[in-house]
């Protein structure tokens, strides 16, 4: 009993507030450029970038569009 009393108190307490915010086609475009233009930056250096041109982007949201620009891209030795 203690313990289904805990598990509903954590799924209440970590219940999404409110919708979803979404990026624009602007932004996204833009992180996949960066990405595919510095193959050697991470998401937390894209971020940085994106923070100094006043957007700001969450670091996991920045890697979800990031592997999605370099998966399009080969890579390897030619």
């Amino acid at each position: 009993m203690r313990r289904a009393g805990f598990r509903l108190f954590w799924r209440w307490k970590s219940r999404r507030r409110g919708p979803a915010r979404r990026l624009d086609a602007q932004t996204i475009d833009l992180i996949q450029r960066v990405a595919r233009e510095n193959p050697l930056w991470g998401a937390e250096w894209i971020r940085g970038e994106l923070l100094k041109l006043g957007l700001h982007v969450d670091k996991r949201t920045i890697q979800k569009y990031q592997r999605a620009a370099r998966s399009s891209t080969t890579s390897g030795p030619a």
